[in-house]
């Protein structure tokens, strides 16, 4: 159980890294086209606290 838990909290953390990922160019292109990014920028904070939130978990389960 423990080991299927830690590849689902693993799992997470790596989807989570692709979408912060996604979002940061997303915002490189709309602030080259000059547009407004705070609501990206917030989401962004947001996916950094789930990401160390799964970080945390990860860490207490491998030891």
């Amino acid at each position: 159980m423990r080991k299927t838990e830690l590849n689902s909290y693993k799992s997470l953390k790596e989807e989570l890294e692709q979408t912060q990922r996604y979002i940061y160019d997303e915002i490189r292109y709309r602030e080259r086209d000059g547009e407004d990014t705070s609501e990206l920028r917030e989401q962004i904070e947001e996916i950094e606290d789930e990401i160390d939130y799964y970080t945390d978990l990860i860490s207490e389960l491998e030891d």
